[in-house]
């Protein structure tokens, strides 16, 4: 049985590939599975402004669920994961963190759909709507996190049955239950009426708070 932030990461990779699929009118099959894809899928990938780290941990799933393909389900018996250069990325990273004042200009921006507009212009009513809604969801989701500190794979769990007069929640690294006060910004969020059982996923997070 796998962990359910093990399924999460699986499931990210299997959407990031379905875009791929999608954008590139192709249909992926084991034997499409060699250097040429991991080159073409890298190119693809970079082009979507995303980082090298990401790559990296999206590609060593790639490399996971083949070999498990093969290994265990039988359903191949190909090596085009053995090339040399299909290689997971790995870069040292800069430490990135906003500033208070930052956060307060995300928490303060007004979503509004002259502002989804400037982006979006051929967007149906219906449809900006719906994005302001996406939109608000993934900042409370992100807030709630910067505020309480929590680690992704926390705060991202969170739901009403965590939160009273404090935060309370079994951390997913430690196992450790851990008490964390509630911030006056989480406060003000709660209190504007957003549901903490609404959920996003990690992949949108990224793609919305860019």
């Amino acid at each position: 049985v796998r962990a359910e932030s093990t399924i999460r990461k699986f499931t990210t990779v299997k959407h990031t590939l379905e875009r791929y699929q999608k954008e590139k009118k192709r249909k992926l099959y084991f034997e499409d599975i060699d250097i040429n894809f991991y080159n073409d899928f890298q190119k693809w990938f970079y082009d979507q402004g995303l980082a090298d780290n990401y790559f990296g941990s999206q590609i060593k799933i790639v490399k996971q669920m083949y070999a498990e393909a093969r290994d265990q389900d039988h359903l191949h018996k190909l090596n085009g994961t053995d090339h040399k250069e299909f290689v997971t990325v790995n870069v040292e990273a800069d430490a990135v963190y906003l500033s208070e004042e930052e956060l307060r200009q995300i928490y303060n921006l007004e979503i509004t759909p002259e502002l989804i507009r400037e982006d979006s212009p051929a967007l149906s009513d219906l449809n900006v709507s719906r994005k302001i809604e996406s939109l608000t969801l993934t900042r409370n989701r992100f807030l709630i996190g910067a505020y309480s500190g929590l680690r992704v794979s926390d705060f991202a769990r969170l739901n009403s049955d965590n939160v009273t007069d404090l935060i309370r929640i079994m951390a997913h690294k430690s196992k450790f239950n851990t008490v964390i006060p509630i911030h006056p910004i989480i406060k003000e969020i709660l209190a504007s009426g957003f549901d903490l059982n609404e959920t996003i996923s990690d992949q949108k997070i990224n793609d919305q708070l860019k």
